[in-house]
Order: structure tokens, then C-alpha cells, then sequence
């Protein structure tokens, strides 16, 4: 901390500029979300110009590197998730209890891909759900979200008896309209990405309410095919 304190000072931040690019440096840290504020300070040591960023950006984004994720209020998100970690943060378990609370309800969407997860693919589901709310906890293939008031939104990939799975999970107060909405909303970015990854097989299922409430193991809850009907 000092030393990246010592290098910000000597790039000539004060005052406010110093706090607001705190607040931003924390965020691409801790959940991979890279915000303009940053790419002067980050790239001072590279051979490129100020100009040249928005065609730099536009690379990275073809290439992967950034998943731009469009939110609620038409901001983009920059995401960059292979500077996460792999593995879940070791306060995982506190901020997602293996089973809900008991005056919590989930509802969980689990999708199966038969021929296997595409490499890449995790990462942009993990990526997606930063779009609905402030993200608390981030990995390289996995996210919890709070979009509102006593609800947390969680996504990551799963090794599930049935095959290699994505997991979408919503645990609220109260089973309401809006948690459908946001498991359709995940649903159809995977059909979106049939165009991305051409050959793409998978089934989306809804994980046993029962199951879920026993804090059964996520590897081996019982599913029922869905078709995005609530």
C-alpha cells in the first residue's frame, strides 16, 4: 500500500482525484471492474497515447481480455475476470451460507452442458451478473451480487452430476416476479451465446426447491427441465 501510495503521488493525484481513484483501484482489485479513471495510472509506463486507449480498449474487448457488461442505468461495466482469482474468496461461506437462511427462499438455475464447458464461457456468465447490482465477492469464473434490499444473486460454474453446469441462484425474503426476471435474463444470454460458441449444447433446469432448503450438496440436487416459464 505505501509504495502504490508513494507512485500515486508522484502521478500528481490530490484531494478528491486521490479518493475517487481509490474507490476505483479497490473495485478493480477486489471484483475486476476496470473504470477509466484507472488506464492513465496503469498504462504510464507504457509507449501510448491518451488518443489511443479507446482503440486499445476495443482490442481487448475483441479479444476477450474485457467483457463489457451493460447495467440497469445504460452504464457499461468494464470487466476484466482473468485478473481475479480462481478460486472462491476465503469468506465465501459467510457471505453465502450453504443453505438459505430460514427466512429466505432461493431459486436456482442450473445449466448443463452435455459436450463440456467452452474455456471462456464461465467467465462471461460470472462477468453478465455484475450488471444487476453491487458486487460483494468476485472470482475469475464466479460472482455474488446484491441487486436490492435482502437479495444476493450468485453465479459460477459447476462440476453437478448431471455434467458441466453453470449455476444462477437468487435467495431473497420473498419469492417475487423480479426473481424470475433475473434467472430469464441469465437464460437468455446463454442463447445468446450460441452465436459466440457455435456447436454449444446445454439444458436449463431448475434445482429442487426441497434440496435446496436441506443445504443438500450443489453437486447433487435433483433438476427438472426448464423452459424459462415461471
Amino acid at each position: 500500500p505505501n509504495q502504490l501510495y508513494e507512485a500515486l503521488h508522484d502521478f500528481g493525484l490530490r484531494g478528491n482525484e486521490l479518493a475517487e481513484f481509490k474507490q476505483s483501484f479497490d473495485r478493480y482489485v477486489r471484483h475486476g471492474e476496470l473504470r477509466g479513471d484507472l488506464l492513465s495510472f496503469l498504462w504510464r509506463h507504457l509507449p501510448v497515447r491518451s488518443q489511443d486507449y479507446k482503440n486499445i480498449i476495443r482490442m481487448l474487448i475483441k479479444s476477450g481480455v474485457i467483457i463489457p457488461v451493460q447495467n440497469e442505468h445504460n452504464k457499461t461495466i468494464a470487466v476484466v475476470p482473468f485478473f481475479l482469482p480462481d478460486k472462491k474468496p476465503s469468506d465465501f461461506s459467510v457471505a453465502w451460507p450453504t443453505k438459505p437462511n430460514a427466512d429466505e427462499v432461493q431459486l436456482e438455475m442450473v445449466v448443463v452442458f452435455y459436450l463440456g464447458l467452452p474455456a471462456g464461457l464461465p467467465e462471461r456468465f460470472a462477468a453478465e451478473v455484475h450488471r444487476f447490482g453491487q458486487t460483494v465477492l468476485s472470482w475469475k469464473d464466479g460472482a455474488v451480487v446484491i441487486p436490492s434490499t435482502n437479495v444476493k444473486i450468485l453465479a459460477t460454474s459447476l462440476s453437478h452430476d448431471e455434467g458441466p453446469s453453470l449455476l444462477f441462484t437468487v435467495r431473497s425474503a420473498l419469492m417475487t416476479r423480479q426473481n424470475w426476471i433475473w434467472l430469464c435474463s441469465a437464460m437468455d444470454f446463454l442463447d445468446e451465446c450460441k452465436e459466440q460458441f457455435p456447436g454449444l449444447d446445454f439444458s436449463t433446469n431448475l434445482a429442487c426447491p426441497m434440496c435446496l432448503s436441506k443445504g443438500v450438496n450443489e453437486n447433487e440436487t435433483e433438476l427438472f427441465l426448464w423452459d424459462g416459464e415461471d
